[in-house]
């Protein structure tokens, strides 16, 4: 049997096909040791959204605490109209009292 040309394939030509397809198959796995896995995904969505519901609860509490002095702001407002209040009532009052006793 008589091999044509065309063939014809030498060692040196099988090696260095065999190289650049091992140099392939090596990215290929190099490319595919470095995608992201569906774990890591749900690991990195699961830690965002601890930190989400961490964050809500400060925020909450934050919004409690300054509630609370709002009211306590408000409660002392309020008291301090009714003194004033009663302070101008008991004034003329009083100048009401004086002048029909004839006091002043």
């Amino acid at each position: 049997m008589a091999e044509s040309e065309d063939s014809a394939v030498t060692l040196g030509e099988l090696s260095r096909h065999i190289k650049s397809l091992s140099g392939e198959v090596h990215a290929v796995r190099d490319k595919l040791d470095n995608l992201t896995s569906w774990r890591d995904v749900q690991r990195v969505e699961e830690g965002l959204r601890a930190k989400h519901d961490a964050d809500i609860a400060a925020v909450n509490l934050q919004v409690s605490a300054l509630t609370a002095r709002l009211q306590v702001l408000e409660d002392w407002q309020k008291w301090f109209q009714r003194i004033v209040i009663g302070a101008v009532v008991l004034a003329i009052l009083g100048v009401v009292i004086a002048t029909k006793s004839g006091a002043m």
